[in-house]
């Protein structure tokens, strides 16, 4: 399972080697405990990676999942978008965590993607 850490400050992926369903029940029974609201929506999320992996990620899409897309939105920067569950204080919180399971080849592929990308952007940034 691919999750996605959504906060004001950025993004951050990681891949978790749990079920789905226990992992939502987890989250709410922590949520509840702790007196948090947490809702559960399937959702659609995208993350922003820079144009040399469009080719990868072009790739990436045709390895085969539905739940997966694939847009190369301008010349510095390839759009993926994923189907899955958003937690969050509400539907529509700016910040939460996404949850998609896809194949695991397609997961650490997306991870690969986005660490490199990290990596990237470090350097511009030195």
């Amino acid at each position: 399972m691919l999750k996605i850490i959504y906060t004001e400050t950025g993004l951050h992926l990681e891949l978790l080697a749990v079920d789905r369903d226990d992992w939502i029940a987890q989250r709410l029974q922590l949520a509840t405990s702790i007196g948090e609201r947490l809702t559960v929506s399937r959702a659609r999320a995208t993350v922003l990676l820079p144009d040399p992996i469009c080719q990868v990620a072009a790739d990436l899409h045709k390895a085969g999942t539905s739940t997966v897309t694939v847009h190369c939105c301008d010349r510095d920067y390839v759009e993926i978008g994923l189907v899955g569950d958003w937690l969050g204080a509400h539907v529509y919180s700016d910040e939460g965590i996404f949850i998609a399971t896809l194949p695991h080849r397609v997961e650490s592929c997306l991870l690969q993607l986005w660490q490199a990308a990290r990596e990237q952007l470090v350097a511009y940034e030195l």
